[in-house]
């Protein structure tokens, strides 16, 4: 399976998991940089890469090109929730979360085992309290 079908297989599921989220696959036709897709859920913003990984033993800094390193780095910096989706060639997830440190960029491992799962951690971990209404004015 390429690239493209494996991403439409996983948002599928995003869309399905969430109906209102908005989705969308970005069609860069150019080498820009841009990640893959943009997912919007509950008011938070979501940029993903997908790639395709040759072996399980692949090391997905060697997948990532420099100028998908430089937008993701210029993301983080901006705090922007970006996410690497490596699919393995049994079709299994692995995730990763590129972090800044020491203005270098690393992609740490997450423990999630899909997209789906991924996104459902970080909107659970980074909720905000719910606003209270009282007599017609939120506090």
């Amino acid at each position: 399976m390429n690239e493209a079908k494996r991403t439409t297989t996983i948002l599928a599921k995003v869309r399905t998991r969430w109906p209102s989220a908005w989705v969308w696959k970005v069609n860069d036709r150019i080498t820009s940089g841009i990640p893959d897709a943009e997912i919007v859920i509950a008011g938070r913003t979501f940029r993903i890469e997908f790639k395709l990984l040759p072996s399980t033993t692949a090391l997905i800094e060697r997948e990532i090109t420099e100028i998908q390193k430089m937008t993701m780095r210029a993301l983080r910096s901006a705090h922007a929730h970006v996410a690497v989706v490596g699919v393995l060639p049994t079709g299994a997830e692995r995730i990763y979360e590129p972090q800044l440190i020491d203005r270098d960029l690393r992609f740490p491992s997450h423990p999630a085992l899909s997209l789906v799962a991924y996104l459902e951690s970080e909107l659970t971990c980074s909720q905000l309290p719910s606003a209270t209404v009282t007599s017609g004015s939120a506090t």
